[in-house]
């Protein structure tokens, strides 16, 4: 049922979208104007969609516990509006459903903390995969961007933060040509060295790949700086014994620094650049540090081996004898190409 419910009311919307001129100079009139001729931004149903948005924050703190939340209205509405939008912005008028996308967002990114309901989880994930999938229209690329920057910052479950930290990387490069070095890509880059320092060991992972994706495509004049920001969080986060009630804190942050030195490798993943060598043999004196310090040394080690398997008779002159040791250190202790 909520199904067909979802695929009346997408068609319902979309058919309010009707822009009609009585003839061409009209239309290219209106077009001269400015003023959205072909009424991209109507949004007919704010009001009830504003409502419905407000509904599922509170439905979400009322849902039932399992087994029988998949019963709870919360269930059943974000089912239904999850649907519906689906349905919407993958037709042709889809622009008519951004305004409502917009103001969804949050609850839509939140359904990522949703694990005791298999259809709404499988829910969320599809409708941040078509996000990332469709053509934003102009004027939604920022708002969606600074909706997800927002929740990435503020959400306090780690799962809506893993999911919105991944998005954004994944919106700034698809429209990497529309953003301001004054602006968006500052407050990108501080979403994801705060995804270093989560405290969820996934987030962090997560946001050293983002951050060496992020940097190869667009920000590689940065290396140097940030490279000289994580040695130096690295130097005044000396790991306290772990009878200390400051241990767990300073090993995170202390493992975000270091996870900040492995993005920076990532960025040249079949490359060698000439700061490479001496990245690494930083990264070899904390291999021995406690987990998760050491197990993430060590998978970037056994990465950085087999992507440079097939040209190491090249790249290997570039490393002296004790860089050399180091990369066997980080990788398992022993030398690799021995």
């Amino acid at each position: 049922a909520q199904r067909y419910i979802a695929l009346i009311l997408a068609i319902l919307v979309q058919y309010e979208w009707q822009p009609s001129y009585p003839n061409l100079r009209a239309l290219m009139d209106a077009c001269r104007s400015g003023n959205d001729a072909f009424e991209t931004k109507l949004a007919p149903y704010a009001q009830e969609i504003g409502e419905i948005t407000t509904k599922l924050a509170v439905w979400r703190k009322e849902r039932l516990p399992p087994p029988h939340a998949l019963q709870s209205d919360f269930d059943h509405a974000a089912a239904t509006v999850t649907q519906m939008l689906m349905g919407g912005i993958a037709v042709g008028g889809a622009c008519v459903f951004m305004p409502h996308l917009q103001t969804l967002l949050p609850e839509l990114i939140g359904l990522a903390e949703i694990t005791d309901n298999p259809m709404l989880s499988s829910l969320g994930s599809a409708i941040s995969r078509m996000v990332l999938s469709i053509s934003l229209p102009t004027a939604y690329i920022r708002p969606v961007f600074t909706s997800l920057v927002d929740i990435a910052r503020t959400s306090t479950s780690w799962r809506v933060r893993h999911r919105a930290s991944s998005m954004i990387p994944a919106i700034f490069l698809r429209y990497l040509e529309r953003w301001s070095d004054t602006d968006e890509v500052p407050k990108m880059l501080e979403v994801m060295l705060m995804s270093l320092e989560d405290e969820n060991v996934d987030v962090r992972s997560n946001g050293s790949l983002s951050l060496a994706v992020v940097i190869r495509n667009s920000m590689l004049n940065k290396i140097e700086t940030l490279q000289k920001r994580f040695n130096r969080r690295i130097r005044k986060l000396a790991l306290p014994p772990r009878s200390s009630a400051e241990y767990e804190r300073t090993l995170r942050l202390r493992h975000g620094a270091v996870l900040g030195l492995i993005s920076l490798a990532r960025t040249y993943p079949f490359t060698v650049p000439e700061w490479m060598p001496a990245l690494i043999d930083s990264l070899a004196k904390f291999a021995t540090e406690p987990n998760p310090i050491a197990s993430s040394i060590r998978s970037f080690g056994q990465e950085f081996t087999r992507n440079h398997q097939d040209n190491w008779h090249a790249d290997s002159k570039l490393f002296n004898e004790d860089q050399t040791l180091a990369l066997s250190t980080i990788v398992s202790g022993t030398s690799y190409y021995a």
